[in-house]
């Protein structure tokens, strides 16, 4: 004979829901907070340019790349992989 039971599905406390929110709130504050200390550090000049400079020139010679570091600001000419 078979005995029907009932599916339970697992209920969230008011505790996890609260640590939940806690951690969701802290990330966008976080956010916010890099953004605004972004702003603050940036040059005016940098802010309200709207003006970009292109060099007709190859930035690199024939068979090289750009190598881009963001951490730095800097960038260098590196030779392309053989194929």
């Amino acid at each position: 004979m078979q005995s029907a039971t009932a599916l339970r599905r697992p209920t969230l406390s008011s505790t996890t829901i609260a640590v939940l929110a806690a951690m969701l709130l802290a990330f966008v504050l976080g956010g916010l907070g890099g953004y605004a200390v972004k702003a603050l550090n940036t040059p005016k000049a940098l802010r309200t340019s709207s003006v970009v400079a292109v060099s007709s020139a190859p930035a690199c010679p024939q068979r090289m790349h750009a190598v881009i570091s963001y951490t730095a600001k800097t960038w260098t000419c590196e030779a392309n992989p053989e194929r």
